[in-house]
């Protein structure tokens, strides 16, 4: 078996994954190249990216900072040339820092705004009028953090809703023209950028408690969620905010009780 427990009808479809050199983003592109899309990997780690696709003919790995405005342009110019089309945008790619507000650099403020942020808005600003032709869709990578708060991190948290607010407006702006904008939304997820958390069990322990399922998530967790949302199978589905995080955003934040404590 493959990533996906299903099979999705991706057979030549042109599909975009960025940050897809390792983790989240490595598990995404893979599933779909598992069902037949033709996957563009995009990463600073180009290396990492081309590992990514190394499996599925005519797929391609290029190298792109999606901060920069000029880059996304030509990401999605170098992909319509060679395919001539674009059926799924997947905006993976993110970065995270913490600091008390009163330490953070506004270089780090920015840094998170430029990568979490301006990239959704380069990258769906150059491939629209592509999505439209191809009624293709937006698949972007949220968080939990964007629809919540969080211990020190209300820089990362800042993005995020930024993020959630831009799926859920553009979703208005480009539904009538069959383009679909979804999101999916991780909470704790074992990739290496956190594994000094994951595979740490007295690290890890306190964020297992607050989930219902008693696990934290695996990329291939969040990959068959995108993999749904990307398809036909969600043809209906737009604007949306896909939580995929064990039940932790089902919780109201309080403390077992002694009931609670009993089943």
């Amino acid at each position: 078996m493959g990533i996906t427990y299903n099979k999705y009808d991706f057979d030549g479809k042109v599909v975009i994954v960025t940050g897809c050199a390792r983790g989240i983003g490595r598990s995404i592109a893979r599933a779909f190249g598992e069902n037949g899309a033709k996957v563009v990997a995009t990463d600073l780690n180009l290396e990492g990216a081309k590992e990514t696709v190394a499996p599925f003919g005519d797929s391609l790995a290029i190298e792109c900072n999606i901060a920069d405005e000029q880059e996304c342009k030509r990401l999605i110019e170098t992909v319509i040339d060679r395919y001539g089309r674009l059926d799924v945008l997947m905006n993976n790619a993110g970065i995270f820092t913490q600091a008390p507000v009163t330490d953070m650099p506004a270089s780090d403020w920015h840094k998170l705004f430029a990568v979490n942020v301006d990239s959704m808005f380069y990258l769906c600003k150059y491939a629209m009028p592509y999505l439209i032709e191809s009624k293709g869709n937006v698949v972007q990578t949220a968080s939990v953090n964007g629809i919540g708060g969080d211990y020190m991190s209300y820089a990362y948290n800042a993005t995020k809703h930024a993020v959630v607010g831009m799926v859920r407006s553009l979703c208005i702006d480009y539904g009538p023209q069959g383009v679909r904008i979804n999101a999916v939304a991780p909470a704790m997820t074992a990739t290496d950028m956190n594994k000094s958390v994951w595979s740490v069990p007295e690290k890890v322990a306190p964020f297992i408690e607050r989930i219902p399922m008693d696990r934290i998530g695996q990329v291939e967790d969040i990959a068959r969620a995108v993999m749904f949302l990307a398809s036909e199978d969600a043809g209906y589905i737009t604007g949306q905010v896909l939580c995929v995080d064990g039940g932790v955003t089902a919780s109201d934040g309080q403390a077992p009780g002694e009931y609670d404590e009993k089943l």
